[in-house]
């Protein structure tokens, strides 16, 4: 049996890979989905035992219930020429992208098996003058809390993201206002996002709120593979919320509908309560927010990596309180990196084997300054709190 990562289609696959429209066209007439409960379901080539007829095509979307994850295990016989695919194929995508891209391909005689990453699986054959048969068990077992994950391992002065390096990130929209992002947000769950209080403010009505997520390019927003837009249904912001001076800045969206898990979308882990200060720990922040103070937003999300510095170090810098709610943030490089305008909302990240939120970015002093400060709500002080609001439904996870 012979595997390859499929990543640019070939003539003679007739650029099967290449768009919707080709792949629409080649499973038009023999394309399934299924809504499949855990246990145990097979899937069978057409005609099998016997093969499949030459010049066929069929593909199969497969869908777990929500936090579950398919396996797959496939017995293929499809003819090879010297452990290359010629004329059959068989693929898998285990994001369980329709359009198979970045796929594995299969052909020739054996056994494997394979792992949705989240609750879609698809599977695929193209026959092109040959002939073959397949036979899979897919099994749908429940999938631990996972977050935090990344597909590659303007702020002020900051870089530009890698590809879907946030899968958590939000880009908040006014409906009532013509700028494209008022606010940054972050998945904590299928249907939470947690943003500032403050922003919330800005726009109360959830109705004139939309979340987009997957995407790091504004302008390309509708051409990113995993861009996804979500109404808000409901806002709910810290009862002991205050603008002057800021405090207990933070408020949960929840969406109209189940945000899907995808490579490029998902939730970000929270940290245990009290589990850490952070104190001298880097950080990165991101949003989409201007590039310097009173300066034009940012086409691209932008990451600024900080350091945390304890209050006391942080009240020097600031007339109003800092609380044991707050997180602050400095640029500890000297070249002005920062949080800016429009960033508010927005993720303050720590890294280790995952991605965890620490803080939310809240208020600071005039961006892009050298050695600039910024204060930022605490996570972990609002943990409890954060836990009763979204029904218990968040992936903590412990350090490290």
């Amino acid at each position: 049996m012979s595997r390859k990562r499929t990543l640019i289609c070939s003539i003679v696959l007739l650029c099967l890979l290449s768009g919707n429209h080709g792949v629409l066209a080649l499973f038009e007439g023999c394309d399934s989905t299924f809504q499949i409960n855990p246990g145990t379901t097979y899937l069978q080539s057409p005609y099998y035992p016997n093969t499949y007829p030459p010049w066929t095509s069929c593909r199969y979307q497969i869908i777990a219930p929500v936090d579950y994850t398919i396996e797959a295990n496939c017995t293929i016989d499809l003819p090879s020429n010297a452990g290359q695919c010629t004329t059959e194929h068989f693929y898998v995508s285990t994001e369980g992208d329709p359009q198979l891209r970045d796929s594995e391909q299969f052909c020739g005689q054996g056994t494997f098996t394979r792992v949705s990453l989240f609750r879609k699986l698809t599977l695929a054959y193209a026959s092109y003058g040959n002939t073959g048969r397949f036979l899979c068990s897919l099994t749908i077992r429940p999938q631990q809390c996972e977050c935090g994950w990344s597909t590659s391992t303007k702020i002020a002065n900051g870089q530009e993201v890698g590809t879907n390096e946030f899968p958590f990130m939000v880009g908040l929209q006014n409906l009532a206002s013509s700028t494209d992002i008022f606010c940054g947000g972050t998945i904590i769950s299928h249907f939470h996002i947690i943003t500032a209080a403050h922003c919330a403010r800005i726009q109360p009505d959830a109705s004139q709120i939309i979340a987009h997520v997957g995407f790091t390019q504004i302008s390309t927003l509708n051409n990113s593979r995993y861009a996804a837009a979500y109404r808000i249904r409901s806002i709910t912001i810290h009862p002991g919320y205050t603008d002057d001076p800021p405090v207990n800045d933070i408020s949960v969206l929840v969406t109209n509908i189940l945000i899907e898990w995808e490579r490029g979308v998902g939730p970000i882990c929270l940290p245990p309560a009290g589990s850490s200060t952070f104190a001298y720990q880097t950080v990165d922040v991101a949003g989409w927010g201007t590039e310097s103070f009173a300066g034009p937003t940012t086409d691209a999300l932008m990451k600024a990596n900080l350091m945390v510095v304890e209050n006391s170090v942080c009240q020097e810098k600031y007339d109003v309180p800092i609380y044991s709610s707050q997180i602050c943030t400095t640029d500890y490089s000297g070249q002005g990196r920062d949080a800016c305008q429009y960033d508010s909302g927005g993720p303050v990240v720590w890294r280790s084997s995952r991605m965890f939120l620490v803080g939310c970015i809240s208020f600071g002093q005039a961006c892009g300054q050298p050695y600039g400060t910024g204060v930022n709500t605490r996570i972990t002080y609002f943990l409890n709190w954060i836990q009763q609001v979204t029904g218990y439904t968040t992936c903590v996870k412990p350090l490290g």
